[in-house]
């Protein structure tokens, strides 16, 4: 029902906003103090991270938005809440090198997967195009930014976390 599509993004947001995961990225990043966009733009529902690509959508090679106020925006991360019958049918997120034309990697779009990744003015991204047979391509997406003052370290990190939760 609708009521638990809102409830299950809201959870997911929730998680993905937690202090145990940013603890956890803190681990994996060495970066401290990190705050994720729901700090930022407070949405209870939490339908603002969702995004919804129709079957034949996809989206090109892109960097996101570098900041809000003074904090600088340094890491992606990606919930694929897509079906299991929608694999093979495209839409896969690929990286590029930091000119956005030499596609580096392509990461399937696996239900229950978080894919996180360093973002910068140099990370470009994708959504490789989706087939006109598949289902909708539910994703949740968070961004996480630091204060300035600790980029320098931080990007010559060009490292991708997946995390698989499906058991």
């Amino acid at each position: 029902s609708m009521h638990d599509e809102i409830n299950e993004v809201a959870n997911i947001v929730k998680i993905l906003s937690s202090q145990e995961m940013i603890s956890d990225l803190e681990k994996l990043t060495g970066a401290s103090g990190i705050i994720p966009l729901s700090n930022f733009k407070v949405d209870k529902t939490g339908f603002r991270f969702l995004h919804q690509m129709q079957p034949g959508g996809f989206l090109g090679a892109h960097v996101d938005h570098i900041r809000i106020d003074d904090k600088i925006h340094f890491l992606n991360s990606i919930f694929y809440l897509t079906e299991d019958s929608s694999l093979n049918n495209g839409g896969l997120t690929c990286l590029y090198d930091k000119t956005g034309f030499k596609k580096l990697v392509e990461i399937e779009p696996k239900p229950n997967r978080l894919l996180v990744f360093f973002h910068s003015s140099e990370s470009f991204h994708s959504v490789s195009n989706l087939n006109n047979h598949s289902p909708l391509r539910n994703t949740i997406y968070m961004d996480y930014y630091i204060n300035k003052e600790q980029i320098t370290r931080q990007l010559n990190h060009r490292v991708v976390y997946l995390i698989n939760t499906s058991t």
